[in-house]
């Protein structure tokens, strides 16, 4: 069993657990972001890492429930849908728990519901706002496209599975963006199976298909990586010819941004290990989300050339010395900390200018 135990200091009043499938970029940086927040918290803070083991993680979930007063909440994802097992197991053994990063199936919220509806130490949700970033990025892109671009513009969507929820509610905020714009003429929505090869299939189909495509909208960065290997395979220039976007804000997304390859991207939700953890400590400290609240969809932080250099200076700083990120005072997103706020008001943005500023 794999453990990293990690103390935000000796006199800390509450313990948390915080689950993560295991330790790769990703997941590393929603452990240091949850940490940070602990430590302003005064928490303390137990990381539970699988090891990209389903098996090894109900294990962890079984150990860190079954210790009575061990622990005060569990934070965790439905990592292959080991969240409702988790959420039984808290329930039974009275422990408040948040889910963070990922929803549950459809089936499993027939039984479960929903956040305090049928389990009560089931106090919040966490999910990354698809529809919202999938709109801020639409609305970037054409934005983009009507600076070098003559009306009326040809665009095609590649998405993920068209029965996976993520899948829908990107298409749904790239609808409602197309829907205020009419100019933008949205030849079609090829479905893929989330994958680079997948994307790189459909693309090249598509454009020989629809020849004259100037935007093409994509619902995550695999996706994107497909549709850039299909073009470089043709004489239309990512960024001249054709306008694309990503999704994640990593090395290689802030890159093509930088080269003008990608035209915006959005990403950041690993900062939901420290809004769970703000959320954990408002609720152990007596405040009660409203029924409709229970529910956050994670703002997701887009990035264009206008704000680049800002975002890729903050992730380089935090790469290289990951303890620059206590210069942010998550304390500042506590609503018991700070009662004068109407909401919380998540901000990945804030975080990353607090860095550089403070």
């Amino acid at each position: 069993m794999i453990l990293n135990i990690n103390h935000a200091g000796a006199a800390s009043r509450y313990h948390f657990a915080l689950f993560i499938p295991d330790d790769t970029p990703f997941w590393s940086r929603v452990a240091l972001f949850a940490k940070s927040a602990a430590l302003d918290l005064d928490i303390k803070l137990t990381v539970f890492d699988a090891d990209a083991n389903r098996i090894l993680m109900l294990q962890q979930f079984k150990e860190a429930q079954r210790v009575k007063h061990e622990f005060d909440a569990l934070i965790f994802p439905n990592f292959l849908k080991t969240a409702p097992i988790a959420l039984a197991g808290c329930k039974l053994a009275k422990i408040p728990c948040i889910l963070y990063n990922s929803d549950l199936s459809d089936d499993d919220k027939s039984e479960l519901g929903f956040p305090g509806e049928r389990n009560k130490y089931w106090i919040a949700q966490l999910i990354p706002d698809d529809e919202g970033s999938a709109y801020a990025i639409a609305e970037k892109l054409f934005e983009k496209a009507h600076e070098v671009m003559d009306n009326p513009i040809s665009m095609v969507a590649v998405n993920g599975f068209n029965a996976d929820a993520p899948a829908i509610k990107r298409e749904l905020g790239l609808r409602k963006a197309l829907d205020k714009d009419l100019s933008i003429t949205l030849r079609q929505v090829f479905y893929t199976d989330w994958s680079e090869d997948d994307a790189y299939r459909r693309t090249k189909g598509f454009l020989t298909r629809y020849p004259k495509t100037e935007v093409i909208w994509s619902a995550n960065y695999r996706t994107t990586n497909g549709i850039l290997r299909a073009l470089y395979g043709t004489n239309r220039l990512p960024g001249r010819d054709v306008l694309i976007n990503s999704y994640d804000i990593d090395p290689v997304s802030l890159d093509n941004i930088s080269n003008g390859t990608v035209a915006v991207a959005a990403g950041g939700h690993y900062v939901e290990g420290a809004w769970a953890v703000v959320m954990g400590f408002d609720y152990l400290k007596g405040y009660r989300l409203k029924e409709q609240d229970k529910i956050v969809h994670t703002p997701l932080l887009v990035v264009t050339q206008d704000n680049l250099q800002e975002v890729k200076t903050a992730l380089v700083q935090l790469e290289r010395e990951p303890e620059t990120l206590g210069l942010a005072d998550f304390a500042t997103y506590s609503m018991i900390k700070n009662p004068n706020q109407p909401h919380y008001n998540f901000s990945l943005g804030k975080v990353l200018a607090e860095i550089l500023h403070r």
